[in-house]
């Protein structure tokens, strides 16, 4: 088995595929088994897995796995909120007073609107 590279245009990126040829019968000739293993990342030269059909054996030395991508995605998203937000309470009543006054900004072009349709007539 081997590692291929081919490019995809439509999405515009590198897929690694776990590449085997096997011998078939029919045809009397090798034949090309290709599994998709993930994609290459650009910045980081990795091989990237692209879900449970593509998932990469942890043996292999130059790939990221997918928990390591989600925790540092969702620690770092975590992180931000913290310091925006320093409790979950606090984030509801900020997020309850941003609604409560689009809310009334609402209202008043309502108002302004329903005027100036009167105004024209």
């Amino acid at each position: 088995m081997s590692i291929t590279k081919s490019y995809n245009k439509r999405m515009q990126r590198y897929y690694a595929y776990d590449t085997e040829y096997v011998w078939d019968d029919t045809k009397q000739k090798k034949v090309q088994k290709r599994r998709c293993i993930g994609y290459f990342d650009p910045i980081s030269g990795k091989i990237m897995p692209t879900g449970p059909r593509g998932r990469v054996r942890t043996d292999d030395a130059n790939v990221v796995s997918e928990q390591e991508q989600t925790s540092s995605i969702s620690t770092s998203d975590t992180q931000q909120l913290a310091k925006l937000f320093h409790s979950t309470a606090d984030m509801i009543t900020t997020v309850s007073a941003a609604l409560t006054e689009l809310a009334g900004h609402y209202e008043s072009m309502q108002k302004l609107l329903e005027h100036k349709a009167t105004s024209v007539d």
